[in-house]
């Protein structure tokens, strides 16, 4: 991880950061560096703003799919499987 305070936080450091997986010296270092740029806390918070909306629509289809009626296969998936 970047422990420089020159140097800016990646993206994989701040989702796993709002994540919760991020290593405690690793963790200690990026709240340290987000203590003192403002632009790393805002792409904190758009991080964290993804992420829970990825959470909210995962939960969304999870809880409406099983009340989907099955798909039928698309046209294509028959024709490729009488070639093979």
């Amino acid at each position: 991880m970047n422990t420089g305070f020159d140097l800016h936080l990646t993206e994989d450091v701040l989702e796993t950061y709002v994540l919760g997986q991020l290593s405690p010296p690793d963790c200690i270092s990026a709240e340290e560096h987000l203590l003192i740029c403002p632009d790393c806390m805002n792409r904190l918070d758009q991080c964290e703003a993804y992420i829970q909306i990825m959470k909210i629509a995962t939960s969304i289809v999870a809880n409406h799919s099983s009340r989907l009626p099955p798909r039928a296969p698309a046209p294509q998936v028959g024709a490729i499987a009488a070639i093979r």
